[in-house]
């Protein structure tokens, strides 16, 4: 590592580094995860500084570990540091994660935590939709009218497990002994390192979970799947046996990049989909004809541009005030 990567670490330490030096560290740590001298030097670092006082953890309790795993009767302070260097990545994992994890989500979230402390939430409203980076590496978007909720031990558990109500797509970073798993109702997709999108809206009776690269399972009560690159399933409370097909990635995924695509759907889910994506509520006078499918792709557009766009194939007029919107349909 470089002068100036210690440098920062100090900095991280003390209490005074930006959000964007945040992630900086993030990488640094997960890239020298098993570098012993770093951790020696990172937990001398630590007793010097503020951030000490500032940890949720009573490392008097936390010491015991380390001797468990020493030999013989001497203390700590008189055995080299290689020596004991296992036991004090135990206790200075805890140290890292507890202090990351604090730091990061006063950066990344304004709401407070919620179940006492064990979960961080994060969530979007209509019309919303949010980057998140976690301590390990890994990245997710939420769509709108999403939540997603994270543990506060997340960076110190032997599993990482979110859990998820509405619509999400996930970067996870590789680690081979600690598998990821997004928990959504009785629905568990469980991956290594990978990118996925998953879809679990609340109040209808179905997950779709649709993989872009890598391999994920896709798990209920009563069966479990094993998804490759570029195929999809969705798990219903009807579905005896999961089965899985191939998804075109931009109509699944195209969310990510502010693409909106109509896909031979039904005018009812359009209208729902609209109201989700700009945070509006339509009033509808009259109908469209109940067989017609509609399809379009529109990127970065207003949603006057998106309704005159579907009028070109519906006869309706259309007035946005504020954040609602009323459709009449022409007879």
């Amino acid at each position: 590592m470089k002068q100036e990567d210690f440098k920062l670490l100090k900095k991280y330490l003390e209490g005074n580094t930006s959000p964007e030096e945040n992630l900086i560290v993030r990488d640094l740590l997960v890239q020298n995860d098993e570098d012993d001298a770093l951790k020696q030097w990172l937990f001398k670092e630590w007793q010097k500084t503020p951030a000490k006082k500032e940890l949720p953890l009573d490392i008097n309790a936390a010491w015991p570990e380390v001797e468990k795993a020493l030999s013989g009767n001497s203390k700590p302070s008189e055995i080299r540091w290689q020596k004991i260097a296992a036991a004090v990545s135990v206790v200075l994992a805890v140290i890292l994660g507890t202090l990351f994890f604090q730091r990061w989500s006063d950066g990344n979230s304004n709401e407070p935590m919620i179940a006492e402390t064990e979960y961080i939430q994060k969530q979007t409203a209509k019309g919303e939709k949010l980057n998140i980076s976690l301590p390990d590496g890994s990245f997710i978007k939420l769509n709108a009218s999403t939540k997603l909720s994270i543990p506060a031990n997340y960076h110190t558990n032997s599993e990482r497990v979110v859990y998820l109500q509405g619509e999400a797509f996930f970067e996870v970073a590789k680690f081979e002994k600690r598998l990821f798993k997004v928990i959504t109702g009785e629905v568990t997709t469980t991956v290594m390192g990978t990118s996925f999108n998953v879809k679990a809206q609340l109040g209808e009776d179905r997950v779709s979970v649709a993989l872009v690269e890598g391999k994920v399972k896709v798990a209920n009560v009563r069966d479990e799947i094993m998804l490759d690159s570029a195929e999809m399933t969705t798990v219903q409370s009807s579905v005896e046996k999961l089965s899985k097909r191939d998804f075109n990635i931009e109509t699944i995924t195209g969310w990510r990049d502010n693409l909106l695509i109509f896909d031979e759907i039904p005018f009812r889910e359009i209208i729902a989909k609209l109201e989700q994506w700009y945070g509006v509520e339509f009033e509808i006078s009259g109908a469209p004809l109940a067989d017609r499918k509609y399809s379009g792709r529109f990127e970065n557009k207003s949603l006057a541009l998106v309704l005159e766009g579907l009028g070109f194939s519906s006869a309706f007029d259309y007035e946005i005030k504020n954040k609602s919107v009323f459709l009449n349909f022409k007879k």
